[in-house]
């Protein structure tokens, strides 16, 4: 109870401090997803697979149709989140994105949802959803401008 009464003063001081900004662009998914009529799945994969390592994320899992980036929260960003999600004895807090590609018409079309997790000290797993406009416009900007960067090259 404690946790969640923590969570919500949270909440509540920072959307004071700021407000959110609207959506980039609305999906039907409710992710950020983008569509490339003139690549393969395959080049849409290697290519985030690059924008993921050039940005300093850990491919945490990888398979025909998704890839897991993962990357350690640092600051104030991984102070807040440990204090929402975890405790003093969990692992540092981790922002992990997942992206999902698939064969689109004559293209590919990928998908991106970003999450926080961290373990705790007897292995079990926290996780916490990052959906919030933030961080959908930041996902919906690595598709529609980082991918096709480096697809372009």
């Amino acid at each position: 109870m404690k946790k969640l009464l923590l969570i919500g003063i949270i909440a509540t001081f920072l959307s004071g401090c700021a407000q959110e900004p609207q959506l980039l662009k609305q999906t039907a998914s409710g992710k950020a997803e983008s569509e490339y009529p003139n690549n393969t799945p395959e080049q849409v994969m290697d290519a985030i697979v690059q924008r993921c390592n050039e940005r300093g994320f850990v491919i945490e899992d990888q398979s025909k149709n998704y890839v897991i980036c993962s990357k350690q929260m640092e600051g104030a960003q991984s102070m807040l989140t440990q204090i929402a999600i975890g405790n003093a004895y969990s692992t540092t807090p981790q922002v992990k994105v997942r992206y999902s590609v698939s064969k689109f018409k004559s293209g590919a079309k990928a998908w991106a949802e970003s999450w926080a997790e961290t373990q705790m000290a007897f292995g079990q797993i926290q996780r916490a959803p990052l959906n919030n406009n933030n961080v959908r416009n930041e996902l919906q900007s690595v598709l529609d401008k980082g991918i096709p960067e480096i697809l372009n090259r």
